[in-house]
């Protein structure tokens, strides 16, 4: 598998992208953006300690559900990389959290699962789910 960068990330998207239903590019565009909103969100969260962790995974099962599996965990590591701690534990709940991440940024790049933490408030959160 390739790897993904800043340099590469919407050709890599769109390789990786099955959605049936998309007849335009800003189809795709439109769901490319829900990571955005997951960012703002986590952003929020950190700033003002408030999280509205259904919508975020209600973003996260449809940005699975129209991507390759391993390439939108991919994608979201690069584009939420600040923000692993807070990812992880959607990801975990979703089945979607692997023991290893490779080549995100730079080929052989990989990122150890189980060395990142996870934000224990959100983790609370989804127990309650």
């Amino acid at each position: 598998m390739i790897y993904v960068s800043d340099d590469n990330f919407v050709i890599y998207a769109a390789r990786y992208y099955d959605n049936p239903t998309c007849t335009t590019e800003s189809e795709f565009h439109d769901d490319l953006s829900r990571i955005k909103f997951i960012l703002k969100m986590f952003k929020r969260y950190e700033r003002d300690d408030v999280i509205n962790d259904r919508l975020i995974l209600n973003h996260l099962i449809l940005l699975y559900n129209v991507f390759d599996h391993e390439a939108m965990t991919r994608i979201l590591c690069l584009r939420l990389r600040q923000y692993l701690h807070m990812l992880k534990p959607f990801l975990v709940m979703l089945g979607y959290w692997p023991e290893r991440i490779t080549n995100i940024g730079a080929p052989g790049f990989i990122i150890v699962g189980s060395d990142i933490p996870m934000d224990n408030r959100i983790v609370e959160r989804l127990r309650k789910i």
